[in-house]
């Protein structure tokens, strides 16, 4: 059965500027010489990460002096100063550079390698996480539609409706974007989802089956590297504790390329979905 093809990308508008400042999503991944600001203002990333804090209505903060006073009475202080000094707040100009740099080193560290690392998480291969070619800030998805295999969710509601909303009782399978167009190698195939604020939108996949966002990680990451489940029926979170997975929905076209089989290691996990 050939692979779902993949849609070409939508012209869709970027999310909406927060009054006082554009929009400005996780740095996740910055190429040598690429602006790291929605409106090119920054150059680097700790340009970029130096502008939202003094920004009144972005913030609340009214001066760079304010923000460094709040860093030096807050929980973090400690930890502050003893990467940075004991001194590192009697210059606020010294101080506010240093902190720019701590961020901007997280941004660039191997805990966020992962969404992007084809060999890893490899979420940016369909949510994509780079600016768009008008500077416009990524919508974490690329408007494709893939099958990604997951199993049928035995236990949803929708299965129990009354036949004037569900003729096919149990038996119903969701077809997907193949069910709509009558294209049997669809079947199966959703939109890739955006990723903004997705921590808010549980359960998870086209009919809920995963009750997290740690089972959704899990399935991506080792889908094609445990055995099948014997009873079909089982939710996500038994599946986990069983060391397998149902077997997909639809099989025969689930999407193989970029997922199934990623090494992510327990560490890499938590850090993939929190992100």
């Amino acid at each position: 059965m050939a692979e779902p093809r993949r849609r070409p990308g939508s012209s869709a508008l970027p999310p909406p500027r927060r009054p006082g400042g554009a929009r400005v999503g996780a740095q996740v991944e910055i190429r040598k010489g690429e602006s790291c600001h929605a409106l090119g203002r920054a150059a680097t990333l700790e340009e970029q990460a130096k502008g939202p804090f003094p920004n009144a209505v972005e913030m609340g903060n009214s001066s760079r002096t304010e923000v460094i006073d709040r860093l030096k009475s807050g929980t973090n202080a400690a930890a502050v100063m003893a990467v940075y000094g004991t001194n590192v707040f009697d210059d606020v100009d010294v101080a506010d550079s240093d902190l720019a740099g701590a961020i901007a080193a997280y941004e660039r560290s191997a805990e966020l390698a992962a969404f992007n690392d084809p060999m890893k998480g490899n979420c940016a291969a369909c949510h994509i996480s780079a600016p768009g070619d008008d500077g416009s800030m990524p919508l974490f998805t690329d408007f494709s539609y893939d099958n990604i295999g997951i199993p049928k969710y035995w236990h949803s509601d929708f299965l129990s409706l009354d036949a004037q909303y569900n003729p096919d009782g149990a038996a119903f399978l969701d077809y997907g974007l193949g069910g709509i167009v009558g294209e049997s190698d669809l079947y199966g195939a959703f939109k890739v989802t955006t990723l903004r604020n997705i921590a808010l939108t549980a359960p998870y996949g086209h009919n809920g089956y995963f009750s997290s966002l740690a089972e959704t990680v899990e399935f991506y990451a080792a889908r094609d590297t445990k055995p099948v489940c014997v009873d079909p029926t089982v939710t996500a979170t038994q599946a986990a504790e069983l060391g397998c997975w149902p077997a997909s929905e639809f099989d025969a076209t689930k999407h193989v390329d970029e997922l199934g089989n990623r090494p992510l290691t327990k560490r890499k996990k938590p850090i993939s979905w929190r992100f």
